[in-house]
């Protein structure tokens, strides 16, 4: 299962098509042109040229998703990284005003 949405893919097709090639390198221009950036069939073209299993070629598409930031676990980690600078400001402002409070 593909963990990044398949627009976002789209969208930046014209960058992530160079990574392509240098994963499977015997990928013609024509090969990658007629999947038009849809993930489903670049995954299709990917196993038919190197015989491999679909989960094999999900996994590196995913991570290639990553490297961009349209996949899952950037969008996991920014959401965290939200919640943790939000909760770390609450906790400032109180240790500031404790200090001030004592002066």
């Amino acid at each position: 299962m593909f963990n990044f949405n398949s627009d976002a893919f789209k969208g930046k097709w014209k960058e992530i098509k160079g990574d392509v090639r240098s994963l499977w390198g015997n990928l013609t221009e024509d090969d990658l042109e007629k999947t038009h950036g849809n993930m489903e069939s670049l995954a299709g073209v990917i196993q038919q040229k190197y015989g491999i299993s679909r989960e094999e070629v999900e996994k590196k598409l995913n991570s290639l998703a990553d490297r961009y930031g349209i996949g899952s676990q950037n969008t996991s980690s920014q959401s965290a990284s939200a919640k943790e600078s939000t909760s770390v400001q609450p906790d400032k402002k109180d240790s500031s005003s404790d200090s001030s409070l004592t002066h």
